[in-house]
């Protein structure tokens, strides 16, 4: 069955276990898309490819009840030990450094439920305070 996607922003890259998955929110209910990634970027791709055609089709996507979601919004790269957490909104970073490709090899970036303790990008600060965006 296919489903128009709602005109307002409802479509987030989000990890599952140790992959990642596309997350959907509709009216009747939030979905996960049946194929994994071990990639963020891959995930992301697929994302921005589903909103361009404005519909999915239901036969490839779960119930978020069925999976065992981790909702993160901090994205860090493990192998740059100095390296700042960023704000993750489900398709970008609040600073929108990773949209445009500013974070340079974004291969070693996972999405975190904490910061590791590491500090967090001033501006993905700024943005989260001026706009009062949603993190996933």
């Amino acid at each position: 069955m296919k489903v128009k996607l709602p005109f307002y922003r409802s479509i987030y890259a989000v990890r599952v276990n140790n992959n990642y998955h596309v997350k959907v929110e509709l009216e009747s209910g939030n979905y996960i898309h049946n194929h994994s990634f071990e990639s963020l970027q891959d995930t992301v791709k697929l994302a921005d490819k589903l909103l361009e055609v404005g519909e999915i089709d239901l036969k490839h996507w779960e119930s978020e009840d069925t999976k065992n979601i981790i909702h993160q919004k901090y994205l860090i790269c493990q192998q740059k030990r100095q390296t700042k957490a960023h704000l993750w909104d489900g398709l970008d970073t609040l600073c929108t450094m990773w949209g445009t490709g500013g974070l340079g090899n974004a291969k070693g970036y996972k999405l975190y439920k904490t910061n590791l303790g590491r500090d967090i990008c001033w501006m993905c600060l700024k943005n989260s305070q001026q706009n009062d965006r949603h993190l996933t």
